[in-house]
C-alpha cells in the first residue's frame, strides 16, 4: 500500500512537471494594453506549438493559428475592456487592453500628443518597379520571376514616416516559392506585417533540335552543321548503310528513316524531336558509284595462273611417269626376245610323251604370256603345245577344252598387246642400244 502511494505521488509530481513545461512553453504579450478608440494594439506570440488567438478587437494584420512565434495586430473600434486569448489543448493565456475615449478640454493647460501608431506601407518595390495593385490594407502578395532569376531586391516605404521598415528573405531564389518578409514598426510601437512571395519558375524545355556530328560506318560524310541536306556517293552493293548521330542536347531524340533497300538517289530522313516536341529534319542523299573490278579481274588472272602452273605439273609427272614405265615395257620385251633365242638355239634332244589333261594350275606362264609361245602363226599348230624347262621341250597332242582355253588366253594377250601398243603410240618411242640390254 505503501509502494502505491509513492508511485501516485510521483505522477502527480510529473504531471505537474509536464504541465508548467507546457505552459511555459506559450505566451501572449500586447503592447499597449491601454489605448484610445482608434489605436492599434501588437500582440507578440511566442510558441512551439499550434495556438489559437482570439478578440473581439477588430483584427488589422496577422494569423490566428500560429505554430511558431508571431505577431497579430489588434485594433480598437470602441471602449471597454477586451482580452486577447491564446489557447491549445490543456492550455490558455490571455491579455486584458483596456480602451478608452480620448477626452478634451477647455483648461489652457498643454497636453501631450499620443504617439503615432500608424505602421502601414504605401508601396512595394521589387527590382526598382513598384507593385501595380498593391494597397495598405492587402499584407499578401504574389511574384512570379523567369528560371534565370535567381536574386531580386526588395524595397518597403511606410507610409508613416517615423515608422521603421525592415525586410526579411533569402539571399538567393530557388526554384519554387520563396517567402519575404516586411515589418513595419510604428512611433507606438505597433507593428504591421506584409509578405511577398516570390516564385521562381521551373526549367523551360529545350527546343533544341541541332545536330553536332553525323558519322557513317565506312564512309566519310562531308558534314556541316549549319545544313541540313547531304549528299554521300556510296558502293552499288551497299543496301544499308552503319549511322551514328550525336545530337547537341541530350535531352532531345532522333529516328532514322529510308536506310534500307538503296538505291541511287535514296533519301535517307535523321528526324530530330527536341525535348518540348519540336521537331527538324535532316537529309542524306544517296549516290550510287561504279564498282571498280580492277581488283577482281587482278585476283581472277593471279587464280588462272596457279591454275595452270598446277594443270602443268601435274602432266609432266604423269609423262615422266608414262616415259619410266615405257622404258621398263621396252627393256622386259628386248630380255623375253633374247631368252627365247636362247632357247630356239638350245642343242636338247626333244622328247614326245602322252601327258595328261592340263588345267590353268598345269599351264606355266611362261607358255601362255610370251609371244614366241603363242604367236599368229601357231594357228596351224593348235593341237601342239610347247612346254620349256631348263632341261628338255616336251610336246603333245591338246584336247578340246585345252584348245578352247588356249584361244581364250591368246585372246586376253591380244588384248593386252593392244593396250600396249595403244599406250606406246601416245609417247616418244625410245631407242635402246644393245649394249644397254647386256
Amino acid at each position: 500500500m505503501k509502494k502505491k502511494s509513492i508511485l501516485f505521488g510521483l505522477l502527480i509530481v510529473i504531471s505537474f512537471i509536464f504541465t508548467m513545461k507546457v505552459n511555459a512553453a506559450s505566451s501572449i504579450t500586447c503592447t499597449p494594453t491601454s489605448v484610445y478608440v482608434g489605436d492599434q494594439i501588437t500582440c507578440s506570440i511566442k510558441t512551439d506549438e499550434e495556438v489559437t488567438v482570439s478578440s473581439k478587437l477588430e483584427l488589422v494584420a496577422g494569423n490566428t493559428t500560429l505554430s511558431k512565434d508571431g505577431n497579430i495586430v489588434y485594433k480598437a473600434a470602441s471602449k471597454g475592456n477586451y482580452e486577447v486569448e491564446i489557447s491549445s489543448e490543456g492550455f490558455n493565456d490571455s491579455v486584458t487592453i483596456k480602451v478608452s475615449e480620448k477626452t478634451t478640454t477647455t483648461t489652457t493647460t498643454t497636453t501631450t500628443k499620443a504617439k503615432s501608431s500608424n505602421a502601414y506601407l504605401s508601396s512595394i518595390t521589387i527590382d526598382g518597379e513598384e507593385i501595380d495593385d498593391f494597397s495598405k490594407n492587402t499584407t499578401r502578395y504574389f511574384v512570379e520571376v523567369e528560371n534565370d532569376v535567381t536574386k531580386i531586391s526588395i524595397d518597403a516605404k511606410a507610409e508613416d514616416a517615423l515608422s521603421e521598415v525592415e525586410i526579411d528573405g533569402p539571399n538567393t531564389l530557388d526554384v519554387g516559392e520563396n517567402e519575404y518578409t516586411i515589418s513595419v514598426t510604428s512611433e507606438d510601437n505597433t507593428t504591421k506585417f506584409y509578405k511577398v512571395i516570390v516564385t521562381r519558375l521551373e526549367e523551360e524545355e529545350s527546343s533544341n533540335t541541332r545536330i553536332k556530328n553525323i558519322k557513317i560506318r565506312g564512309y566519310k560524310l562531308d558534314f556541316n552543321k549549319n545544313s541540313k541536306t547531304f549528299y554521300l556517293n556510296i558502293d552499288k552493293e551497299d543496301t544499308e548503310l552503319d549511322i551514328t548521330v550525336t545530337l547537341n542536347d541530350d535531352a532531345s531524340s532522333y529516328e532514322i528513316e529510308g536506310n534500307e533497300n538503296l538505291e541511287d538517289g535514296s533519301v535517307i530522313k535523321i528526324v530530330v524531336t527536341a525535348e518540348d516536341g519540336s521537331e527538324d529534319t535532316y537529309r542524306i542523299i544517296i549516290e550510287k558509284k561504279d564498282t571498280n573490278y580492277m581488283p577482281f579481274i587482278i585476283g581472277g588472272a593471279v587464280l588462272l595462273v596457279i591454275i595452270v602452273i598446277v594443270i602443268v605439273v601435274i602432266i609432266k609427272k604423269k609423262n615422266n611417269k608414262k616415259d619410266n614405265n615405257k622404258k621398263n615395257d621396252n627393256k622386259n620385251k628386248a630380255k623375253l626376245k633374247k631368252e627365247s633365242v636362247v632357247n630356239e638355239n638350245s642343242e636338247d634332244d626333244e622328247k614326245t610323251k602322252q601327258m595328261p589333261p592340263i588345267s590353268d594350275d598345269t599351264i606355266p606362264s611362261s607358255a601362255i604370256n610370251t609371244e614366241d609361245n603363242i604367236s599368229d602363226d601357231d594357228d596351224e599348230d593348235e593341237d601342239v603345245i610347247h612346254i620349256d624347262n631348263d632341261e628338255e621341250e616336251e610336246t603333245r597332242i591338246l584336247s578340246y577344252a585345252e584348245k578352247e582355253e588356249l584361244k581364250r588366253l591368246r585372246k586376253q594377250n591380244d588384248d593386252l598387246k593392244s593396250k600396249i601398243d595403244e599406250e606406246l603410240g601416245k609417247t616418244t618411242p625410245l631407242t635402246f642400244n644393245d649394249d644397254d640390254d647386256e
